[in-house]
């Protein structure tokens, strides 16, 4: 038995491991989205959807209506879609573009200033 401790000892030095500290990276770091940024085409799509369908609906009826031949197939594939022409080439798409990007800012603004107040208040904190 004393065969076996001896080999043991011999292969203790292959089972060591030394960590540095350069080696542990922290994972812990989340990216966390902000839900109170908006994006413009969940904008638009909130606002508009609704109508752009309707719009869409009543086309195809009027072209079954007047028995038109270009529409003989209704399924329309491609890149653009007519829900993106719409959005697209719109007027209303650039002022909901602007009005969401003026909100973001004035958004990200309070923000900046409620971080500043945290870090005087901070501050004052650690001199008192």
């Amino acid at each position: 038995m004393s065969s076996w401790i001896d080999i043991l000892k011999k292969n203790d030095k292959e089972f060591e491991t030394k960590l540095k500290k350069d080696d542990i990276v922290e994972d812990n770091i989340e990216n966390i989205e902000d839900t109170n940024i908006k994006d413009v085409d969940d904008e638009f799509e909130r606002e508009y959807s609704l109508i752009i369908h309707d719009i869409m609906f009543d086309f195809k009826e009027y072209i079954k209506q007047e028995k038109l031949p270009f529409m003989n197939k209704l399924n329309m594939t491609g890149k653009y879609l007519v829900e993106d022409f719409f959005k697209y080439f719109s007027t209303n798409y650039n002022n909901v573009k602007d009005k969401v990007e003026k909100e973001n800012e004035e958004y990200l603004k309070e923000l900046e200033e409620e971080e500043n107040e945290l870090v005087e208040e901070n501050s004052e904190y650690e001199k008192n």
